[in-house]
């Protein structure tokens, strides 16, 4: 059972406002929708720009692996994956942003990945030519040599990178947003 409160003003000015609040607050799926899009464009914006502060940069030695691979040098995006599954949800009394990706949680927290000791095969190209086996790994589709070897296993931190983060100047948009629902409702 809902309990209701009932105010009754003498002024109609104040009446009027209370009514328009009341109005608002029973439906705030519109001002949720517009809160919802804001945190979508500052999560793009944390994407784009490499965080807000600036997250934690990448390792020489991964850097360089990403540039040979042709997925550029932004932290956070390689096959753009993880950027494309973010998804702004809104309701009543609600406003929301995440993604269902299981990788997800890594980025934004950070954390060490143990990696267990494992075989695996690997593929080279070889020159048939000289009897040369590449020095680079290939996809199987390519090579023509395979090998395989045992992996030692380890261990790797992935430092925190949140890009599920409102920035100061983003809150401050929401606010105004909320405030003017309030007073200025239409």
């Amino acid at each position: 059972m809902t309990d209701t409160i009932k105010i009754n003003v003498g002024d109609q000015a104040i009446n009027s406002y209370l009514q328009r609040l009341q109005a608002i607050t029973e439906d705030m799926a519109p001002v949720m929708r517009r809160v919802a899009g804001i945190m979508k464009e500052a999560v793009e914006t944390n994407f784009s720009v490499g965080g807000r502060p600036s997250w934690h940069p990448l390792t020489k030695a991964y850097l360089k692996q990403k540039k040979e691979a042709k997925f550029g040098d932004k932290i956070l995006i390689r096959t753009g994956q993880l950027q494309r599954s973010i998804t702004a949800s809104y309701g009543a009394d609600f406003a929301m942003v995440g993604t269902n990706l299981e990788y997800a949680a890594i980025h934004q927290f950070g954390g060490d990945i143990t990696i267990p000791p494992h075989r695996r095969e690997v593929y080279f190209h070889l020159n048939r030519r000289t009897g040369e086996v590449g020095n680079k790994f290939v996809k199987k589709a390519k090579s023509n040599f395979a090998q395989e070897v045992d992996h030692p296993g380890g261990r790797i931190t992935i430092p925190a990178r949140p890009y599920l983060q409102l920035a100061v100047s983003d809150l401050e948009t929401i606010r105004s947003i909320v405030q003017q629902a309030i007073t200025n409702p239409s």
